[in-house]
């Protein structure tokens, strides 16, 4: 079972770490795509930090208890919205300190 895990992580960290680098390269342009980056490697990042998706009361308390999972809620916010950098700001510094 430790095996599926590290298999897991190695190949979701990679791809999580290439969506945060072009969410931030994006960001200042604001560009289509953009948002969906974000999203895409804030659901891999919560993937990979809780791994399978439970639909029960406690899964869900640890969706808002982590940092992606708050990403996710911000991050659907700004789809319904009109998003700029200063909305992007947060969550280029919660990426960039995560890749670095």
């Amino acid at each position: 079972m430790s095996e599926s895990r590290s298999t897991l992580v190695s190949v979701a960290y990679p791809i999580e770490t290439a969506l945060k680098l072009i969410f931030i390269t994006l960001s200042p342009f604001n560009i289509r795509f953009t948002l969906l980056a974000a999203f895409l490697a804030s659901a891999i990042g919560l993937l990979r930090v809780l791994k399978t998706p439970q639909f029960n009361k406690e899964y869900v308390g640890k969706v808002f208890m982590n940092n992606h999972g708050q990403n996710l809620l911000y991050i659907s916010f700004g789809s319904i919205g009109f998003v700029n950098y200063l909305y992007y700001a947060p969550i280029v510094l919660f990426f960039a300190y995560g890749i670095v």
